[in-house]
């Protein structure tokens, strides 16, 4: 059996049309290229989720109605977790500033 029947059987190549599969078909040096770009992507991609992002704060009938709708679940939760999930029922202390401030 070929490298490229492998390749076939094991679903990387679907008659040659998708890039991962041409890639892989061909020398290893392609394989080398390949890392470099899943690698740049991963860098690129947690580089994006590190950045520090300021969000309005809740209005607090939409959050107290939210917590109402979901207290069901979060006790069931809590239940399957065996953890203790009842800050997740609280309502949030006001913060000074006005704004919530979380990483994206």
């Amino acid at each position: 059996m070929s490298k490229r029947d492998n390749l076939y059987l094991v679903g990387l190549m679907g008659a040659g049309k998708t890039t991962v599969g041409r890639l892989l078909a061909k020398q290893p040096r392609h394989l080398a290229r390949l890392s470099r770009i899943t690698r740049n992507f991963r860098k690129g991609l947690k580089r994006s989720n590190a950045n520090e992002v300021t969000l309005p704060p809740l209005d607090p009938d939409l959050a107290a109605m939210l917590r109402a709708y979901f207290t069901e679940d979060i006790q069931r939760l809590s239940k399957l977790l065996e953890r203790d999930l009842s800050d997740w029922l609280k309502a949030p202390e006001p913060d000074p500033a006005g704004m919530i401030t979380a990483a994206a």
